[in-house]
C-alpha cells in the first residue's frame, strides 16, 4: 500500500511497532547495498572499522528478530488500541530483473533511485526500468517484475 505524503492515518498501536521494524530493516538494507557498491568503486577512500561480513551478519540477525517479531504480531488475536502516526517514509520497493524466463539480477527501489544486484556486480540507477539496458543482450527484452510486499 502506497501512503500519500504528509498525511495522517490511523494505525493500531502494534503496526507502530510494524512501521518501525520494517522501517529499520529497510534502512540497514541500503547501507549495506551502498558499502557494497563503495568498495566496488575504485576511487573509494572510505576506510570501514568493521568487515563487510560483520554487517551483514548484523542485518542478517536483525532480519531474523524481525521476522519473529512480525510473525508474533501476525499470530496475535488480542486487541490493540488506535493512535495517530504520521505517514511512514517512502520503502522500497523489491523487483527483479527477468531475461528468457529466468531472474537475473534483484533489486530495490528508492524514492530516487534504484540499487541492482547481479551475479556479484552492483550497480545504481535512476529507476529500476533504467536498469534494463544493462541486461539487454540484443536477443531477448529483459523485464522488472515488482515482487509484491
Amino acid at each position: 500500500m502506497r501512503y500519500p505524503r504528509n498525511t495522517v492515518h490511523r494505525v493500531e498501536r502494534d503496526e507502530v511497532v510494524v512501521f518501525a521494524l520494517v522501517s529499520k530493516v529497510a534502512s540497514d538494507c541500503r547501507r549495506v547495498i551502498d558499502r557494497l557498491l563503495d568498495e566496488k568503486n575504485p576511487r573509494s577512500t572510505t576506510d570501514y572499522t568493521q568487515p563487510l561480513t560483520a554487517w551483514m551478519r548484523d542485518l542478517g540477525l536483525l532480519m531474523a528478530h524481525s521476522g519473529a517479531e512480525l510473525v508474533a504480531w501476525a499470530d496475535d488475536t488480542g486487541p490493540a488500541s488506535t493512535v495517530v502516526v504520521p505517514a511512514p517514509p517512502e520503502v522500497p520497493r523489491l523487483f527483479a530483473i527477468v531475461q528468457d524466463a529466468a531472474v537475473v539480477a534483484w533489486g530495490l527501489q528508492f524514492a530516487e533511485s534504484a540499487h541492482v544486484v547481479a551475479g556479484g556486480h552492483q550497480l545504481s540507477t535512476r529507476s529500476a526500468e533504467t536498469a534494463l539496458r544493462y541486461f539487454d543482450d540484443g536477443e531477448t527484452d529483459p523485464a522488472v517484475v515488482w515482487i509484491k510486499r
